[in-house]
């Protein structure tokens, strides 16, 4: 997989209305539950690697760990989890994990001492993110679980957004097009634009709309509107509130709590 890719599609869905709902409703967690600390990671479906996408609370150390290999490769409380994508499992429901590595070595150094890992699938049931959550207490409340498990398809909407993109493997004039695409260009005024051909620009919008799996340029624009991609030049100004998808003045709270109450 290439790193760089993934470097690139991240640092772009960083203000997304799927990343800010996302934010919103883990920030609510760590507010409204025993929750210390949250991070949702993507898991590339070429080479395993695990991707944070957003971390709330993890020092830099724990967070390194629980990205490499010798984690979600080697750690056998974690293959559990990935062996039972649908239970939820704290610390005390994975039998000697509080004698790990992981536990002693990792976490409870960094006060943590108790945990859950919650697996995202996309509609194929292929794993394709994970999000971990760790508490200073002993005890792992069942609200705690009952709600990371509410905000679940959430955050697995966002990861399988974000993979979507990194699959597509779009050039950097594919962007370009797709950009202009979302800002309501037609392939004439995207000609003009970029200094090219008509058929040129018209075998562009053929190869995005193949690579990301889109039938048509509204499809592709919406998509690119909720990956976060960045605007042209020719963009006009919308009212505030516009990106999340509310109406103008909209506290974007509104969204968090409505997303969490789902």
């Amino acid at each position: 997989m290439d790193h760089t890719l993934w470097s690139v599609v991240l640092s772009q869905s960083a203000t997304t209305p799927v990343a800010d709902r996302c934010r919103s409703v883990v920030d609510l967690v760590i507010r409204t539950t025993q929750a210390t600390s949250v991070t949702v990671c993507a898991v590339s479906p070429h080479d395993s690697t695990h991707h944070a996408l957003l971390n709330v609370g993890y020092p830099d150390d724990v967070l390194e760990y629980i990205l490499a290999p010798r984690f979600t490769e080697g750690c056998p409380g974690f293959r559990s989890v990935r062996n039972n994508p649908d239970v939820i499992y704290s610390w005390d429901d994975l039998p000697n994990f509080r004698d790990t590595y992981t536990a002693v070595g990792v976490f409870q150094p960094s006060g943590f001492n108790n945990g859950v890992s919650v697996m995202l699938r996309d509609n194929t049931g292929r794993t394709i993110g994970v999000v971990h959550a760790s508490v200073h207490d002993s005890d792992f409340q069942p609200d705690t679980k009952e709600t990371l498990a509410s905000i679940r398809p959430l955050l697995t909407e966002w990861t399988a957004l974000i993979s979507r993109f990194a699959d597509a493997h779009l050039s950097p004039r594919e962007h370009e097009v797709l950009s202009l695409m979302r800002d309501g260009l037609s392939n004439a005024e995207i000609a003009k634009a970029l200094t090219l051909a008509p058929r040129t620009v018209s075998t562009h919008v053929e190869r995005v709309l193949h690579k990301l799996r889109t039938t048509n340029r509204t499809e592709a624009a919406v998509l690119a509107e909720r990956a976060g991609l960045p605007r042209s030049a020719h963009v006009r100004r919308q009212p505030a509130g516009y990106a999340l998808g509310l109406p103008a003045g909209q506290p974007r709270d509104h969204l968090a709590l409505t997303s969490a109450s789902r």
